[in-house]
């Protein structure tokens, strides 16, 4: 296996404290001498492997500068009211192209208020713009922007390697074939209604559905789909020998039920046909009015999707929500709804599971079917003011539930995947190094990839584990030695 088996062997050889079945104790004691040391938590878990971001939005994990560098380069055209860009000028006074504002000395202010505009930089909560919007309303802005899917990709592997994380699972693209045909507008009133009065009729009506939905036309835009993904993923080498990506496709919570569940046949199709989309899920503002009013029917449909599709995964936006965003009724049962409707594999955010009805049975039940939740530290505390006690992890965690720590949109949110490790040892001291180890394996473990690759890269994240144990634990070795002299003075 790699070259990091030989530095082992060196590490355990010069510190012979340091046998294999004590360095785990050893980089644990080194952990909890360092807790409330920001700085050196960050320089010990930018070191750790990480092993996989398994909740990883591609276009809101590119740094806003990305974006701001390619307006640039492509020589775009600047709103300066409303700082919208374009490749070409509207028919408003206030449009400026990127290069006079360059000559006028004033691109830097204006790529400042960007940058802002984008992102959560500076944000400062005001009774007009909760932080939730300021989140959510930033991928709209950056859209004429976001399209740089090669740049994007190549920046995101680069500072994966660079944190030590193996594996990505992103959502990076829908599969987008064309409008709704006219014919199947009409169902959507039915399929609302039946959702909330009948969910046996509207099975059948899904599942009816599906047949009639799933043309030779729709099966054609999923191949091109997958192999315009193919080509762009293998002609870029995404995939080396430290770093693998695979992709997540999705559907948009807000659109209309039936472009929706064309969209969602499409997906799964998508996750059936290709090695490289390895996933289903579905997005957007979950207290958003349309969402909340649907939740249900999509729930259904991601049954029926996977009554035809059994071997497709899904992990699904579930629980992201808070009381007072919502009515208190509307957190009793979206986690639950995902887990025993949708057939959920995974759950991105759960934090309302202490509102959920009956949660001691769910979490039974997620526990031992080995439904793990991605925890997005950074994303809840800003989108939701969900962090410390307030977060349910440690429910989770009592029960048993495997757990991942994930990003989300660090992009967006200016973060990175250590700082939400720092987080996780600053705020939730109760959890052991053994059990923040145990989360990173089960981001290899918990992923979407086919078992072949899972004991590769499982294979691979153990070596690494016992290079950084062997520094790391010398590091504890080292302060206790010094304590030691210390106290003899």
């Amino acid at each position: 296996m790699r070259n990091s088996i030989a530095l082992v062997f060196i590490l355990l050889l010069c510190c012979p404290l340091l046998a294999q079945n004590r360095i785990e104790k050893c980089a644990s004691r080194y952990l909890e001498s360092i807790r409330n040391k920001e700085a050196e938590l960050t320089a010990f878990f930018l070191d750790m492997p990480k092993g996989g971001d398994l909740h990883h939005h591609f276009a809101g994990s590119v740094y806003a500068e990305s974006f701001a560098t390619l307006a640039v380069l492509r020589q775009m055209w600047l709103h300066t009211a409303t700082l919208k860009l374009a490749n070409q000028p509207g028919t408003e006074s206030d449009w400026v192209k990127i290069s006079d504002l360059q000559k006028s000395g004033t691109w830097p202010d204006y790529r400042d208020r960007l940058l802002r505009l984008w992102s959560v930089m500076d944000f400062q909560a005001a009774e007009n713009k909760p932080s939730y919007a300021q989140f959510f309303n930033s991928f709209g802005h950056f859209g004429q922007v976001e399209d740089d899917l090669d740049g994007g990709l190549l920046e995101l592997k680069k500072r994966a390697k660079a944190e030590k994380v193996a594996y990505l699972e992103t959502m990076m693209k829908r599969v987008n074939c064309g409008p709704l045909p006219e014919k199947y507008k009409t169902y959507t009133a039915l399929l609302q209604n039946l959702a909330r009065n009948n969910e046996s009729a509207a099975l059948d009506t899904l599942r009816s559905l599906y047949r009639q939905l799933r043309t030779p036309g729709l099966e054609n835009c999923v191949r091109d789909f997958n192999a315009n993904l193919n080509e762009r993923h293998q002609r870029l080498g995404i995939d080396d020998e430290e770093f693998t990506l695979r992709y997540q496709t999705y559907v948009l919570r807000i659109n209309d039920p039936m472009f929706l569940y064309r969209q969602l046949i499409a997906s799964f199709l998508a996750a059936e046909w290709s090695p490289l989309v390895v996933g289903v899920n579905i997005v957007a503002p979950e207290h958003d009015e349309i969402s909340m009013s649907n939740y249900q029917l999509h729930m259904l449909m991601f049954r029926v999707c996977t009554e035809f599709h059994p071997t497709v995964k899904k992990s699904l936006h579930a629980g992201e929500l808070t009381l007072g965003l919502v009515k208190p009724e509307d957190l009793h049962w979206h986690i639950t709804s995902a887990v025993q409707t949708a057939g959920a594999n995974r759950i991105g955010h759960g934090v309302d599971l202490a509102h959920e009805l009956n949660s001691g049975v769910l979490l039974r039940q997620m526990a031992q079917q080995g439904i793990a939740v991605e925890i997005n530290l950074s994303s809840n505390a800003f989108i939701l003011g969900i962090k410390g006690s307030a977060h349910p992890i440690s429910m989770y965690l009592r029960a048993g539930v495997p757990l991942v720590i994930s990003t989300d949109d660090a992009g967006v949110l200016r973060s990175n995947h250590t700082a939400q490790f720092v987080q996780l040892a600053q705020q939730y001291p109760q959890i052991t190094y053994a059990e923040t180890k145990k989360m990173v394996f089960n981001s290899i473990q918990y992923s979407f990839l086919d078992e072949v690759e899972k004991q590769s890269l499982l294979q691979n994240l153990a070596v690494d584990f016992q290079v950084f144990e062997a520094k790391w634990g010398e590091n504890a070795h080292r302060l206790k030695r010094n304590e030691a002299v210390k106290s003899k003075k």
